[in-house]
């Protein structure tokens, strides 16, 4: 059974790498290891060595934290069998302290004008 240091490390590499549109083969290819063996460090059935991590962190232009849980990592939502992974980042806070402070009203307003918003980045893809 894997250790759940190097699950979380695995689980935050995985998010990591699809955030910035990277293959298992890919980063792989990068830091000079298999695809196989980045799918093995994200299911945490191989340790990553701490020149490997550092390795990691530069090809994802990453700080070495956001591989450990308790640092500015990410938040996983799924919804109707989507996952959405967000890297939590200055932006995503300040978001969420103004939203806190919204009444309900105006936090479904926020909501339609993001989804307008993210629509129309949708249209000109």
């Amino acid at each position: 059974m894997p250790d759940t240091d190097f699950l979380n490390i695995g689980h935050n590499l995985r998010m990591l790498r699809k955030l910035r549109g990277i293959s298992q083969a890919a980063l792989g290819q990068m830091i000079g290891v298999s695809g196989q063996m980045i799918q093995k460090y994200e299911t945490g059935q191989s340790q990553v060595s701490s020149k490997t991590l550092h390795l990691l962190a530069e090809k994802l232009n990453a700080d070495i934290r956001q591989f450990f849980d308790g640092s500015d990592g990410f938040v996983d939502l799924s919804e109707d069998g989507e996952t959405y992974e967000v890297e939590v980042d200055d932006r995503i806070k300040d978001l969420i302290k103004v939203y806190s402070q919204l009444s309900n009203d105006d936090k479904d307003r926020l909501i339609a004008m993001a989804a307008v918003l993210a629509s129309l980045k949708k249209d000109k893809s």
